[in-house]
């Protein structure tokens, strides 16, 4: 319940920040790189932690998807990969959510798969990954944005984990 209240606080004054007019100050950099860090950690973990208690930061999570910042970027798609590593309940929640807030979650995870920054192609490929492991609908959903246009150079990139 603290996460939740802290993260929605947070979450209230960052959209506010980013939706308002434009003459009002983004927050700080620092600031973005370390809240998208500290909810990605708080995501993560084996076993994973309730659903319950850490689905509430998706939307939140969506909105650093069309940040510039490689450092926002890669913390924002690893929060997103450790989300999405679960069942197809949670998987449908996430893409429901992205639909909801119409921000495309799966139009951004494959416009990442061309990215050079390898701290952001593998946990988007991971992403991508486990999506295409849920059910044939979710599947489909990504195929729709490009994915499989993506997957023939990168199965032909030189770094392992990417093949992989």
């Amino acid at each position: 319940t603290t996460i939740t209240t802290t993260v929605t606080t947070t979450t209230t004054t960052t959209m506010t920040t980013t939706n308002d007019n434009e003459d009002k100050k983004e927050m700080p950099l620092s600031f973005q790189r370390n809240f998208v860090w500290t909810i990605s950690n708080l995501v993560r973990g084996k076993p994973q932690p309730s659903w319950d208690k850490v689905s509430c930061v998706i939307p939140i999570i969506l909105l650093y998807l069309n940040n510039r910042d490689l450092e926002v970027l890669t913390d924002t798609c690893w929060a997103l990969s450790y989300l999405s590593d679960g069942c197809n309940e949670h998987i449908q929640s996430i893409l429901d959510l992205s639909l909801i807030s119409e921000i495309d979650i799966s139009k951004y995870l494959v416009e990442f798969l061309d990215k050079k920054s390898m701290n952001v192609l593998v946990p988007a490929l991971r992403t991508c990954g486990n999506i295409v492991s849920g059910s044939d609908h979710q599947t489909q959903e990504i195929i729709d944005r490009g994915l499989l246009s993506k997957l023939s150079r990168l199965l032909r990139h030189p770094n392992h984990s990417v093949k992989k």
